[in-house]
């Protein structure tokens, strides 16, 4: 496989899902880092602060009907070699295995992989589960390395949604992927 072409930050951007791309009852929200910097969140693993990056993009978008909300946040860290990035997905992999429950916030989360099919690229796939406030809270995270970069993706339900979100969240990891690989010329 060729290397792959490095982006510049509007390049990034441009792979990640569009308004267009979600449902109607979704709206764009500003992406907010304090989970991801919060020592405790998902078993420790220091997924806001990836060594060597050097350029990345991140969209959010959220819903709330009722007493339920889902939000979905995509990211796309870009490195300087795929050897970078393999070891950050490595890192996080490893955490993730070493641990099956973490407290944010005096809550307590299981931890639990999930399968998704998204190809041949590295894949990190889990789902957290927790009570809140009475409130049921699930979030499904994917982190998938192609070429040199990682594309982060989480989505959280809380309250009385039905159904899940992680097919969603798989369909839209993978177009993030595919438009990616085009962008950047991986065959």
């Amino acid at each position: 496989m060729p290397e792959a072409q490095q982006l510049t930050e509007a390049q990034l951007n441009d792979t990640l899902p569009s308004s267009s791309d979600m449902s109607a009852i979704f709206s764009p929200t500003k992406e907010n880092d304090s989970d991801k910097n919060d020592e405790d969140f998902l078993c420790g693993a220091d997924v806001g602060q990836f060594d060597g990056r050097n350029a990345e993009a991140k969209v959010g978008y959220s819903a709330q009907v009722g007493l339920s909300a889902t939000r979905y946040s995509f990211g796309i860290s870009q490195f300087d070699s795929a050897a970078i990035a393999v070891e950050q997905i490595q890192a996080l992999g490893d955490v993730i295995d070493s641990c099956n429950k973490f407290i944010l916030r005096a809550d307590t989360y299981a931890v639990a992989p999930i399968s998704v099919a998204l190809g041949d690229e590295d894949t990190v796939a889990v789902q957290l589960t927790a009570k809140s406030a009475g409130f049921a809270v699930t979030v499904d995270v994917l982190m998938v390395r192609t070429g040199s970069t990682l594309v982060a993706s989480l989505s959280t339900t809380i309250g009385l949604a039905k159904g899940s979100t992680v097919d969603d969240l798989v369909h839209l990891t993978r177009e993030t992927v595919d438009r990616y690989e085009a962008e950047a010329g991986i065959a």
